[in-house]
């Protein structure tokens, strides 16, 4: 029922946007000051971001299923629920970091939070199975968002995540589970389908930037 929670928050942020583009007005004002690498196509830029902002954040509780189903099965679940408790957490209990942002916005903040955790899950179990949790790649669409947050907030984002990665890192044990052995034994080609690139979907991209 959490993930189910999460999406029905998510659903609300939404319609609330679609009325009265919250969202819509920060990027507007804030789109200028992005950083120069972060390129998106000419056309419609701000709706293109906040097109970009909801699938960001749709997608969290479809990554939170699919870890708690994959680790599950790999006899791992002691290692990542702790750290899809505190992804869900971000949304239902919002940290006192987020809780000045509101609707889509406040929603964006709890998603980097939480695909940021989820990020590292995912390295960890590759450092020590040599495949992915999830066929992933998020490093792009989390630069963006947090470019589109903007400094302070995102840097400060970004420590509670390095800080509560800290607190977690002695649940490691569980690799040496027979459970996940057998796992591995069965499951040497990887896992899950590989998710698509989001920042690509929506045409946004990092580029480099000129010196001249």
């Amino acid at each position: 029922m959490t993930v189910a929670a999460i999406r029905g928050l998510i659903e609300e942020a939404i319609d609330q946007e679609d009325i009265n583009h919250q969202l819509h007005h920060l990027i507007e004002q804030n789109l200028q000051h992005l950083h120069r690498s972060i390129r998106i196509p000419e056309h419609n830029q701000v709706q293109r971001m906040v097109d970009f902002v909801k699938s960001y954040v749709t997608q969290v509780p479809d990554f939170i299923s699919s870890v708690r189903a994959t680790t599950t099965r790999a006899g791992i679940y002691a290692y990542a629920e702790p750290f899809l408790n505190v992804a869900e957490a971000f949304f239902l209990n919002p940290p006192e970091i987020t809780r000045d942002h509101t609707g889509l916005d406040g929603l964006m903040g709890a998603a980097f939070l939480a695909n940021r955790l989820i990020e590292e899950v995912n390295d960890v179990f590759m450092m020590k199975t040599g495949f992915p949790l999830m066929a992933m790649d998020m490093t792009t669409a989390n630069l963006v968002i947090h470019a589109l947050i903007g400094e302070p907030y995102s840097n400060e984002l970004d420590q509670a995540v390095l800080h509560i990665v800290d607190e977690m890192m002695s649940a490691h044990g569980v690799f040496q589970s027979a459970e996940f052995h057998e796992f591995l034994t069965s499951h040497r080609s990887g896992l899950e389908d590989e998710w698509p690139c989001m920042s690509s979907l929506h045409g946004i991209e990092l580029g480099q930037v000129s010196n001249g």
